[in-house]
């Protein structure tokens, strides 16, 4: 891979998981000086074959307008990177970033599994998604098996810790990002080799660090 093709990739990939923070967490990351602010969310490039199929170009193609070589003194000093917090889950995705970009930094937020699901669902319904064909929570924990395997971060996280360097993988616990927000913030600039000391605008703002959003529905839904 010619060299300027090997820096135009990503320094960082948030893989997950959903309803966990990670809007929230990419928005810290954009209002950065040192993070490009044409950097992605939900490209599904490696989840999706359909877009994998259409080559790493077009996965190149969404960096364009960010610096090429990220810490060349001759340039703006900024890294890139996307999230797409289908990764987590994706059983080819670890195998494919890791193909193109074995050096890239994975960021991972994981949630307590209970609360993760009920948000997933809550979340799904308002969206009149696919989990909208079940009557309540409980038939559609019973039903989409995927809806639990969903929370089962450790053969998720597996799959990434057996290929990328355990140095290069930084989790954030939600937990830990809803009663300290700067500090977890400050941790992963850190981790990300930029300005920790920078505060995001997003820390002052009225946190929604759960996404969550109330449905009126009729249908039962699960208590907290």
């Amino acid at each position: 891979m010619p060299e300027d093709r090997k820096n135009s990739g990503p320094d960082f990939i948030g893989i997950g998981a959903m309803k966990a923070a990670t809007t929230w967490i990419f928005q810290c990351l954009v209002e950065h000086p040192q993070v490009c602010s044409n950097s992605k969310k939900e490209i599904h490039f490696f989840d999706k074959p359909e877009k994998y199929q259409k080559g790493i170009d077009l996965y190149l193609s969404f960096f364009k307008d960010c610096p090429s070589h990220s810490f060349d003194k001759t340039q703006d000093r900024r890294i890139k990177g996307e999230f797409t917090p289908a990764y987590i889950f994706s059983k080819q995705a670890p195998d494919l970033i890791h193909k193109h970009f074995p050096n890239t930094k994975i960021i991972a937020c994981l949630r307590n599994p209970a609360d993760r699901v009920i948000s997933h669902y809550r979340f799904n319904i308002y969206k009149n998604g696919r989990l909208s064909i079940y009557k309540d929570f409980s038939q559609a924990i019973r039903k989409d098996k995927e809806v639990i395997a969903r929370g089962r971060y450790y053969e998720q996280l597996k799959r990434y810790f057996d290929l990328f360097n355990p140095e290069n993988i930084f989790i954030i616990i939600y937990e830990e990002l809803k009663k300290d927000p700067a500090r977890e913030i400050k941790k992963l600039y850190e981790f990300l080799g930029i300005d920790s000391d920078f505060s995001p605008q997003s820390l002052s703002q009225k946190k929604n660090v759960t996404g969550d959003k109330r449905i009126k529905s009729k249908r039962k839904q699960p208590k907290k």
